[in-house]
């Protein structure tokens, strides 16, 4: 009787939540935005699982693959966002600086030079 209710009761704190985060959306309130969804994703999670359960049982096993799709998708941890690289002409003219500075350093600065090109080339390869 409890896990019927359960049941019963997570569709609509979800809706709830759903609604509340649209709110603040609206209202450009990121940070309860965020906080909101922090409450929706084990609450959806509850929700897609015990659906996946149903399908299961029912043996509706397509239902129940789209199900898991979906739990893997929710539970995968958002991509980070990686910091861009220096561009090899920033670079370039920080070695310059140094061979200014230092005429000594000029060898090592053509080398990294050339090896900051190389990282050009291979980041322009791999988009």
């Amino acid at each position: 009787r409890a896990h019927e209710l359960k049941s019963q009761l997570v569709p609509l704190k979800v809706a709830q939540l759903e609604a509340q985060k649209q709110e603040a959306v609206a209202a450009e309130d990121y940070d309860r935005a965020h906080e909101l969804k922090s409450q929706l994703v084990p609450l959806k999670v509850a929700q897609l699982e015990a659906q996946k359960q149903e399908a299961v049982a029912a043996e509706d096993y397509d239902r129940a693959h789209e199900l898991k799709s979906q739990l893997m998708e929710l539970e995968a941890p958002a991509p980070a966002s990686a910091p861009a690289p220096a561009s090899p002409t920033a670079l370039e003219a920080d070695l310059l600086g140094l061979e200014a500075a230092d005429p000594g350093v000029s060898e090592a600065a053509s080398a990294a030079v050339e090896k900051a090109a190389d990282f050009e080339v291979a980041a322009e390869v791999s988009r």
